[in-house]
């Protein structure tokens, strides 16, 4: 973790230890579906499918991602601080034939891993927030015919993310936030390890990738919704 985080971390500990007397703390956990914007990696993905003489099934683009996020948030009237982990990722596959004639799958596991810290503004079952958030992407090759994972692509970036909430009561000890929200790069993401390893003799491609999110999120958390 990097010493912004500790030190963020830190804080909210403190603010949690010193003021559950006066507000509430929850748990989240959620889904997240989101249309990501990946304009270079499909660039490289459609480079080799036009120059892969034994492709029967060429790569489809990366569009749409999904995956969990947790959190643990503080809120006192109104005034929310949330520490959250977000995981988004997608598997696209592609065949080939190999000398046998055989048909053989490659596969391109793709991944982002997001921690953040955010500020949020509930006015009972309506709210919005805003979080900061460092992030890794990354994409790993499957060799054909094996289990074996290969590296492809990890490099990190810092972005923002900004939602509006839907909160409603749930059962129980459980209360429900629907979010539909944008999460956008601070800046470009360097893809040049991922051309270089899908296809190293092709040129003219963009090596920058600017990773936005747009999708939405529904999320549980223990305790009663906020009236």
């Amino acid at each position: 973790m990097s010493p912004l985080y500790k030190c963020l971390f830190s804080v909210f500990l403190l603010t949690l230890s010193s003021s559950t007397l006066f507000g509430q703390y929850n748990l989240r956990v959620g889904y997240n579906v989101s249309y990501m914007n990946a304009d270079a990696i499909n660039s490289v993905m459609k480079s080799y499918n036009s120059n892969e003489p034994s492709l029967q099934t060429g790569y489809p683009e990366l569009r749409v991602v999904h995956g969990i996020g947790l959190g643990i948030r503080y809120i006192w009237e109104g005034i929310g601080m949330e520490l959250t982990y977000d995981n988004f990722g997608r598997t696209r596959s592609s065949k080939m034939t190999d000398l046998n004639g055989d048909v053989i799958d490659n596969d391109l596991k793709f991944s982002i891993h997001s921690l953040g810290f955010g500020l949020e503004n509930v006015f009972e079952k309506l709210g919005y927030g805003a979080n900061f958030n460092w992030n890794i992407l990354r994409s790993k090759s499957e060799m054909a015919g094996t289990d074996v994972e290969k590296s492809v692509l990890s490099e990190n970036f810092f972005g923002t993310k900004f939602y509006f909430m839907w909160n409603l009561n749930g059962s129980g000890n459980v209360s429900v936030s629907i979010r539909p929200y944008v999460q956008i790069s601070l800046k470009d993401v360097s893809i040049q390890s991922f051309k270089e390893a899908i296809v190293p003799n092709a040129t003219n491609l963009s090596l920058n990738e600017s990773p936005t999110l747009i999708g939405i999120s529904f999320n549980f958390y223990n305790g009663p919704s906020i009236n």
